[in-house]
């Protein structure tokens, strides 16, 4: 019996751990996690980032979305990363597609990398990214 114990003891100790470093990852929308990653800095000498986006489960189809996981931000009502001086973007294998006005008013996107599984693109999702110059597919 003390045996059993222990062993459910270390099982409930595993999952909790598991669960707590999935709910760890920073959410962009259905099975989607993002991280960023400083590339440089621009004319004015501030840092620039990537942001990669890519799904949680390896081998799962995921969506970006506009808002936090929550389906909203009470503070912005936008995407974490929009007031990040992103330069790039880069949507990883996996991701399905990308919600509307997902990176809309990021006008410090220069270029965007999409995968090949893309499968559709919200209405607006680059709205008012007056320096995007390439688009990678």
């Amino acid at each position: 019996m003390k045996q059993s114990m222990l062993i459910l003891s270390f099982v409930m100790l595993f999952v909790n751990n598991a669960q707590a470093d999935e709910m760890s990852l920073p959410s962009c929308g259905e099975n989607c996690t993002y991280s960023m990653l400083a590339n440089g800095t621009d004319s004015d000498c501030n840092t620039t980032y990537t942001l990669i986006i890519e799904p949680i489960i390896k081998g799962t189809e995921a969506t970006v979305n506009r808002y936090d996981s929550l389906g909203y931000s009470t503070t912005t009502n936008y995407a974490p990363w929009r007031n990040v001086n992103v330069s790039k973007v880069e949507v990883k294998e996996g991701i399905v597609s990308i919600g509307s006005h997902a990176f809309e008013d990021m006008w410090s996107i220069k270029e965007v990398q999409l995968s090949n599984g893309l499968e559709s693109i919200g209405a607006e999702a680059f709205h008012n990214c007056s320096n995007l110059e390439n688009i990678n597919l």
